[in-house]
């Protein structure tokens, strides 16, 4: 269908949900909706739509959810939606609008939810924003612009949430958040953000969760994050920090959880996490470790979670993973880890999952898993195990899970280990 006619839904008085998604319509008639006062939800994304007539939803006072994506909008005139005071979802996205211009989304004062993404905007007028008095959660994703003007969400006063993803962002500069009273998740991932002023996070006391995730960073100070005494989760994954200062984590009273794989760790001098005790889980996967200190984990005593896959371990013996009592999850997938000493696992009591894949262990001493006497699920898949004796679990008296295909074992020695522990297959481990 590539049109309607003006009349086409007079007859519709009673119309709450109007679909015309995945036609080919280019432009929609002045007065096509005038009939239709009742209407909460309009669906128009995927069809050829390039302008709105002015007007065009004048008389839909009741509208709660209009979906535009994927149409050639280029410009919303000011006004467009000044009557569309009930509104709570407005999806633009895959469109071509160049810029964000004053009084764009006048009227939306209801808008609780706002996804804007894949349009070529370089422009923004931050006083477009003032309108969306009522925005919870507000989506911007793939936009061609280095920088927000300062202050350019002040007005987002009920704001809980904000994501600025796959832009060119490079610099975070101290009042770009401000006013932003209400935060509680800020996700900045997938740009390109080489620097954070000191202040840049000022006024965010309520933010719960900061993710900087596939940035560029590369070094990181304590300063930087003043004021996110409220922070659970950082995520800082996928960047390029070599190192982490030991006063970096204060500021962090309350973090539970942080995400520091695929950076470039290599190193680390022993009190780096002193100041996390609320730690429950760890993610330093895909980094370059080859060796950790002996009291680098002893203030993590809330520690459950710990994930090193991919770096460069080769050797475990007792304090090469010096974990705090609680630990239950222990992932050590991918690293060259050929030899586990007896006693490595003694300081291991409640540890209920161990995941060795992708390792070069080539033989299981007897006493290698001695100590984990709630260990359920034992990963040791895809190594060079020859020889396997099933007496070495003899004291692992809750064990479940034993997946070990990919190694060198005959298949006769496979088949009796899944009689022995026929258990659904193993759960491979993911921090995230």
């Amino acid at each position: 269908m590539s049109a309607v006619e003006p009349s086409s839904f007079d007859d519709l008085t009673s119309l709450k949900t109007l679909s015309l998604e995945k036609n080919k319509l280019k432009s929609l008639p002045s007065g096509i909706f005038d009939k239709n006062a009742e209407l909460e939800s309009l669906y128009l994304s995927e069809n050829e739509i390039v302008t709105l007539e002015k007007g065009i939803f004048d008389n839909l006072s009741n509208l709660r959810r209009l979906d535009l994506d994927s149409n050639r909008i280029k410009s919303f005139e000011g006004g467009t939606f000044k009557n569309l005071n009930q509104i709570e979802s407005l999806y633009i996205s895959n469109n071509w609008l160049h810029s964000i211009t004053p009084k764009m989304f006048e009227g939306l004062t209801s808008l609780t939810y706002f996804y804007i993404s894949k349009n070529p905007i370089k422009v923004i007028d931050c006083s477009a924003f003032q309108e969306l008095s009522s925005l919870n959660s507000f989506t911007i994703e793939d936009f061609h612009i280095e920088a927000f003007p300062s202050s350019c969400f002040s007005g987002l006063k009920n704001l809980t949430s904000l994501t600025i993803r796959n832009s060119k962002l490079s610099t975070l500069n101290k009042g770009d958040f401000t006013g932003l009273d209400s935060l509680k998740s800020l996700y900045l991932t997938e740009n390109h953000i080489k620097h954070i002023e000191v202040g840049a996070f000022e006024g965010l006391a309520q933010l719960e969760t900061l993710s900087l995730n596939e940035n560029h960073l590369s070094k990181i100070k304590k300063e930087m994050f003043t004021g996110l005494e409220k922070i659970d989760m950082l995520v800082l994954s996928d960047n390029k920090i070599s190192s982490i200062d030991c006063d970096l984590f204060d500021y962090f009273p309350n973090l539970q959880y942080l995400y520091l794989d695929a950076n470039q760790l290599h190193k680390f001098k022993g009190d780096e996490f002193a100041m996390t005790p609320n730690l429950t889980l760890l993610d330093l996967s895909r980094n370059a470790i080859k060796s950790l200190p002996s009291d680098i984990f002893k203030s993590l005593t809330s520690l459950t979670t710990l994930n090193i896959d991919f770096n460069k371990l080769k050797t475990l013996e007792k304090g090469s993973i010096p974990v705090g009592p609680q630990l239950e999850f222990l992932s050590l997938v991918g690293n060259d880890i050929g030899d586990i000493k007896p006693g490595t696992f003694d300081d291991f009591k409640v540890l209920s999952r161990l995941d060795l894949a992708n390792n070069t262990l080539s033989h299981i001493e007897a006493d290698t898993f001695k100590g984990l006497a709630n260990l359920y699920a034992l990963n040791l898949q895809f190594n060079e195990i020859s020889d396997f004796n099933l007496n070495i679990f003899k004291d692992l008296p809750k064990l479940e899970q034993v997946p070990l295909e990919g190694n060198k074992l005959a298949a006769s020695v496979l088949e009796e280990i899944k009689k022995k522990y026929p258990a659904p297959e193993f759960t491979i481990l993911n921090a995230h």
